[in-house]
């Protein structure tokens, strides 16, 4: 009832201070919204003035329905996001690497239980292992490789990742130990998805943008997910920004990029959102997603292919963080509710607790013994 209660007031609120909400195929319907919509609007609005966001990109999935709520500007002074600004989303991009690996392994190109040494030159770069026991390929993508979060010597900056292409990578993979089995506890590593991001590269023999074009891309009609950005596309960047909103460096990626290089929008990430809950508009995707979201990984950490599990109101939740030096991100579905949700800022203030409670408020409802249709509406 309170729920209820608190549409209505929202609704007659927005009809006074009409947002940024559009939905996938619309702008400025705000009377075509539902409760829940306008809901979702009102609590990101209030969440980007209490926090002061320089911007806040969103892309709420429920029901197969794609809704967006910007707010902000790309800059002081820029122009106001919309979902198709661009922004980098950081360790996001793990998801898509686990998502590609997923779509690899469904076509027989690679093997998750296969150590990693055999797709890798010997001559080149020759792994560690413990007491004999090798890294896997499913070790390197549930974060279990017992490879640190970054080798020894890394130095941070104001683009960090810029200078490292593969040769460096590699030069510090030769020179690694391991303290531990691989496949026997959890640690986030960038590094080791680093490693992936080459391998898949190197048994596809392209480039880490071409691979994603081929399988990823095209398939989900991205229009502007990747790497490296053209001279027009660098115009849909929203720049990044520190927590008191000083404008500061992009990030560049060589040899991370398969770790942290993407750079996405609103709209793409909405589509991201579709497959992963299995939208029939992307059939083809069925077997692939499958894959990602199978618990690999069940000790400290339940961890699939890049998704870390947790679970809410006693469902399982798929979810990652993503940051950069001036963005900051988050990304979750819950399958049994069909209900996924995106979240960026430009700027390093963190927006994770957002996504919780709007994740927390749309499934409550759901589960409502008002809500006879068992959905929103």
């Amino acid at each position: 009832m309170r729920i209820i209660l608190y549409c209505i007031i929202t609704m007659l609120f927005l009809t006074m201070f009409s947002g940024c909400i559009t939905t996938e195929d619309s702008h400025n319907v705000q009377a075509k919204l539902t409760p829940m919509q306008l809901v979702i609007e009102e609590k990101c609005r209030e969440y980007y003035l209490d926090h002061n966001l320089m911007s806040l990109s969103i892309s709420v999935v429920i029901d197969g329905e794609v809704t967006y709520c910007n707010f902000g500007k790309t800059k002081v002074n820029g122009d106001e996001v919309d979902e198709h600004t661009l922004y980098e989303i950081g360790s996001l991009t793990k998801l898509f690497t686990g998502t590609l690996l997923a779509d690899m392994v469904n076509t027989k190109l690679i093997d998750l239980n296969t150590p990693t040494q055999t797709y890798l030159d010997e001559k080149r770069v020759l792994l560690p292992k413990f007491e004999g026991k090798p890294i896997r390929i499913i070790d390197l993508a549930t974060h279990t490789s017992g490879l640190p979060k970054l080798p020894v010597g890394f130095k941070n900056s104001t683009n960090p990742y810029a200078d490292i292409d593969l040769d460096d990578l590699f030069s510090a993979l030769n020179g690694q130990s391991l303290f531990r089995e691989p496949g026997t506890k959890y640690q986030y590593s960038n590094y080791g998805y680093a490693l992936l991001g080459s391998i898949l590269c190197s048994v596809e023999k392209k480039s880490y943008d071409q691979i994603l074009e081929d399988r990823i891309i095209k398939g989900l009609n991205l229009e502007n997910t990747k790497v490296n950005l053209s001279k027009s596309e660098r115009k849909l960047l929203a720049l990044p920004h520190s927590i008191t909103q000083r404008e500061t460096d992009s990030w560049d990626f060589k040899a991370y990029e398969a770790a942290g290089g993407l750079k996405s929008s609103a709209k793409d990430m909405g589509n991201f959102l579709l497959a992963h809950l299995q939208s029939p508009e992307f059939p083809s995707f069925k077997r692939t997603i499958e894959l990602t979201q199978r618990i690999y990984y069940d000790n400290e950490k339940k961890m699939g292919l890049a998704w870390h599990c947790n679970f809410l109101h006693g469902k399982i939740l798929y979810e990652h963080t993503g940051e950069t030096g001036g963005y900051m991100s988050y990304i979750a579905i819950v399958p049994d509710c069909n209900t996924g949700i995106y979240l960026v800022t430009n700027c390093k203030k963190n927006i994770r607790s957002l996504g919780e409670d709007i994740l927390k408020i749309i499934t409550t409802n759901q589960e409502s013994p008002n809500n006879s249709n068992g959905g929103i509406r």
